[in-house]
């Protein structure tokens, strides 16, 4: 393989990264439990890997308007710390945001620091590592997904004790939070709350995770997927029903929902439902009471809900988001 490839549109010579960045000083700023092994060029998969949901609550962040906007004016910086890739498994340890900004921007390749982690240091050395400049800031919830992930691994025990000594002596939280409001009390409180109702649990993605999801993994790539919660019934109708109506065509549209538990999600699902509908209907009423003498038989509703997409970490609808399946409206709520 070449030492020199063409990123965003510059010649970059991997001996060059290498001078600049020494062996002892990579070592130095990786964490605990994290050996360093080389660098290299890592090819960038067509599509993610994973959502990083095990260090990040609403998995990987896209950050189209910074460091996308960034890498597409100012290309790749050779300056700064590279991510890390785990050589046993070759997943990025750090550094999704950046590979994912890279694929978007049509790039195939980026330089990689390779290392050797502990398996049970490996998420706590990935918030650790999550502290730099590219990177969103590390919140609570993503202490406590990662917490989590560490019980189910038995890496740390389920009882207080052991969580806060994980926080402490792995995560090292204090740098990560101020003691003050109780942080540390709400990250046990939470990391108990959820390994005691697993099958609870819900999975987030940001702003466009499940529109990507959908799109690299099902049958149903292109149909309309929204978040039900909020103004999203009057959105769409607006933007989607009305539009489709005139055209005499029935609208598709997948849901998710940005909750925290199953039975939320549930409540959002219905409302935006029963909104959905009532809009519709409404619609059809408006022109009957403005214009005298006009009867209409109000038609089927606009709009075909597909399918909401495998949120809740239960057995189901973990191996529906592992193999593409969408969950049917009827098999969501009755579960």
């Amino acid at each position: 393989m070449s030492n020199i490839k063409t990123i965003l549109g510059r010649d970059i010579d991997l001996v060059t990264i290498q001078q600049q960045n020494p062996q002892s000083e990579i070592q130095r700023k990786l964490p605990d439990g994290v050996d360093y092994v080389g660098i290299k060029w890592r090819e960038i998969p067509e599509h993610p890997t994973d959502d990083n949901l095990g260090v990040r609550a609403l998995g990987t962040p896209n950050a189209y308007d910074t460091l996308g906007f960034d890498l597409k004016r100012n290309g790749w910086d050779i300056t700064a710390d590279l991510p890390v890739e785990d050589v046993d498994d070759g997943e990025l340890n750090d550094g999704r945001t950046r590979e994912g900004e890279m694929r978007r921007l049509g790039e195939k390749w980026m330089p990689v620091v390779v290392a050797k982690i502990a398996p049970e240091l490996k998420r706590a050395s990935a918030v650790k590592l999550n502290n730099h400049s590219y990177s969103k800031r590390m919140t609570m919830d993503d202490c406590v997904v990662a917490l989590v992930e560490d019980i189910a691994d038995g890496y740390v025990l389920p009882n207080q004790d052991s969580i806060e000594t994980a926080l402490h002596t792995r995560y090292n939280v204090s740098e990560l939070f101020h003691e003050g409001g109780g942080t540390y009390t709400k990250i046990v409180l939470k990391v108990l709350d959820r390994v005691n109702n697993a099958d609870e649990v819900v999975r987030n993605k940001e702003g466009s995770g499940w529109q990507d999801w959908v799109n690299a993994n099902t049958e149903y790539s292109g149909i309309h997927t929204i978040n039900a919660g909020g103004k999203a019934p009057q959105r769409f109708f607006a933007d989607h029903i009305v539009p489709k109506g005139r055209k005499g065509e029935k609208v598709q549209v997948i849901l998710y929902a940005h909750e925290t538990t199953v039975e939320r999600c549930k409540e959002v699902f219905r409302l935006f439902r029963k909104n959905t509908n009532k809009l519709y209907s409404d619609a059809f009423h408006m022109v009957m009471n403005t214009v005298p003498g006009i009867k209409i038989d109000i038609p089927e509703q606009g709009y075909e809900i597909v399918g909401i997409v495998p949120q809740v970490q239960n057995d189901v609808q973990k191996d529906a988001y592992e193999n593409g399946e969408l969950i049917s409206w009827d098999d969501y709520m009755n579960q």
